[in-house]
This record gives C-alpha cells, sequence and structure tokens, in this order.
C-alpha cells in the first residue's frame, strides 16, 4: 500500500516536472488546434511566399491576399495571411518561428498590432482566466482579481499544482499528438479570398446599427477589463522583430480598421491609449508602421461584427495594402 502511494506521488511529481518544464510554454491565447491547423496548412503551402501578414483574427477577416494578389498581378502563393484566431505577439512569434524555412524567401512581413494585446487580464471577462493568462498569473492576481468564490479556488488550486492550471492544455496537447478523425480536422481553413479564417467568419450575416453597439461594448469589455500593461508583450514583439530580421526581411507594424461602434465602446472604457502606442513607438522607433486605423468605413456592408471586417470590407482595405507593397517591393 505504502509502495502505491509513492508510485502514485512519483507520477504526480513528473508529471507536474512536465508541466512546467514544457506544458505551460505551450499555453497560448490562440485556440490550439487552431494553430495546429494553421501550421499544417502552411506546411502544405506550395511555392514561398514573398509577404506574410501576422495578427489575430482581425487580421484573418481583413487581410484578403487572393484579392491582393489580383491587385497586383502576382501568383496567390507569394502572398500568405499567417493570422490566428486571439493571436497575440506571442502567438505570432511561434507561427513564424515554427515555419522559418517556408519564409525563407520573405521580404516583408506585416505585424498586427492592437490595444488589447497589451492588456494582462484580455478576454478574462469571457473566458475566467485562460491557460495564456494562468501561465504568467501572480498570486496576488489570483486573490484579487474579480471572480466568484469556485472560479478563486480553481486559480489558487492552480497556483500550487500547475498541472491543474494547464490541464486544458494537456488535453489539446494531447489530441495534437494523438490525431484522428474524430479529434482533428486537417481540413485547409484559408477562404476564397486567401483569408485563414475559421467557423464563424466565413459565414453571411446580416447586422443592424443597434447589433454593433452592443456587442461592442461586450467586446471592449472582454478586452479592456481591468486593464494592466503586459509587458512581456513588448518583449515578444521584440523577439519577433529581431527573427524576421535575421531572416532578411523588413518587420512592419500594421493596424486595421475598426468600426465607428467599436471605437465609440473603446473611448467609452477609458483606457490610456496615447500612452499605450506612445511606449510602443518607443520601444520600436526603428520599425515601419503601416497605420489604417484612421480609415473610418461607416456603412453596414463593411462588418461583419464591430471588430471583424466583412468580405466586402476586406476587399476595400486590400486597396491600401496593395499601395504600401507596391511602395515597399518592386511589384506592379
Amino acid at each position: 500500500m505504502c509502495s502505491s502511494l509513492w508510485y502514485f506521488l512519483l507520477v504526480i511529481l513528473l508529471v507536474e516536472g512536465v508541466t512546467r518544464v514544457y506544458i505551460v510554454d505551450r499555453a497560448f491565447l490562440s485556440p490550439y488546434g487552431e494553430l495546429a491547423r494553421i501550421n499544417d496548412n502552411l506546411l502544405r503551402h506550395r511555392g514561398l511566399p514573398e509577404v506574410v501578414f501576422f495578427g489575430s483574427s482581425q487580421t484573418q477577416a481583413a487581410i484578403a491576399t487572393r484579392e491582393m494578389t489580383e491587385h497586383l498581378g502576382i501568383e496567390p502563393h507569394l502572398l500568405v495571411n499567417a493570422s490566428a484566431a486571439a493571436g497575440g505577439p506571442r502567438e505570432m512569434f511561434y507561427l513564424f518561428k515554427s515555419n522559418r524555412e517556408l519564409f525563407r524567401e520573405t521580404r516583408v512581413v506585416y505585424i498586427n498590432v492592437d490595444t488589447w494585446m497589451f492588456n494582462r487580464h484580455t478576454f478574462m471577462a469571457e473566458q475566467h482566466g485562460t491557460t495564456a493568462w494562468r501561465r504568467s498569473a501572480t498570486w496576488h492576481d489570483r486573490l484579487t482579481f474579480p471572480a466568484n468564490w469556485n472560479t478563486r479556488a480553481d486559480w489558487v488550486l492552480g497556483w500550487l499544482y500547475a498541472t491543474w492550471d494547464q490541464r486544458d492544455t494537456w488535453r489539446f496537447a494531447l489530441r495534437d499528438w494523438f490525431r484522428n478523425p474524430w479529434t482533428y480536422d486537417p481540413e485547409i481553413i484559408y477562404d476564397c479570398f486567401g483569408r485563414p479564417v475559421a467557423g464563424f467568419l466565413t459565414d453571411d450575416r446580416h447586422i443592424t446599427h443597434e447589433m454593433l453597439v452592443e456587442e461592442a461594448k461586450a467586446l471592449v469589455a472582454s478586452q479592456m477589463q481591468q486593464f494592466e500593461m503586459n509587458l512581456d508583450a513588448y518583449d515578444e514583439l521584440a523577439r519577433l522583430v529581431a527573427v524576421i530580421r535575421a531572416q532578411g526581411a523588413e518587420p512592419v507594424f500594421l493596424r486595421v480598421p475598426t468600426s465607428p461602434e467599436y471605437l465609440t465602446a473603446k473611448a467609452a472604457a477609458k483606457i490610456d491609449e496615447n500612452d499605450i502606442w506612445l511606449r510602443f513607438y518607443e520601444r520600436f522607433a526603428d520599425v515601419a508602421m503601416l497605420d489604417l486605423s484612421g480609415i473610418v468605413l461607416s456603412d453596414l456592408q463593411y462588418w461583419w461584427d464591430p471588430y471583424h471586417m466583412s468580405r466586402t470590407g476586406a476587399m476595400t482595405l486590400a486597396l491600401s495594402v496593395v499601395t504600401d507593397l507596391r511602395q515597399r517591393l518592386e511589384f506592379p
């Protein structure tokens, strides 16, 4: 009996060691399965791209690479949208590093940046502590961040035993390691515009101004709740910029438009965006920026929801990106 207990404790400790050394490093804000599918898509990509776009679902929806290649008169494989849902600096760095061989002839890499990427507590309102949040959440975070008693107990247990904290990461990692038709969808997730959008963004959706207003309030509340600077995000961006330059490509930061309703909701949240972007520009003064966030598109046809462009919006935005590409590269 005593021997069995010791073996049990040894297994628990071994699993905990693997969690702290390896599994916690795979705790991404993006859905783990989506990162795996995007990697698989990139692995099957025919030809070497010259331009790559990294970002979140915002750039999944807004960057229509096929539309751009048609305007430029070049082969579709030369432009790739490698954005991932909820993809922030850490997810972008992971995807670039995982596919460096594919990007060996890439000349320009656009890196989507937005305010929510610099909030340590982003998406907490809807997910109650993602695995990504848990990997860096302090004891103080777990005791003071607004939550009900059972959620807080969950966080405290996760502080003591990281394997409990990262149980979802373990589950997704195991599904990725032992793939089968019931747990993994190998299908290509690029749409007809060359955007790697999955699920909801590919559907048609009829929206009203009232819907945009309410959805914008809920989204901003989730993105900006208990805003606290995530300094790690700056470090991850710096690592991404460094590895892009080491590859011989030019990094370009990209800001994408959002709906007027989203901008109104964000202004009401009273986040000091000027301070956030001031810090950003001070840190990355030597990196180019394509800032399209000032483009105002008020017609409902341009939006799938307050934050994501419709196909019409993406086709319109493509013209601005094409103009920038023509200035940076010898495209027609």
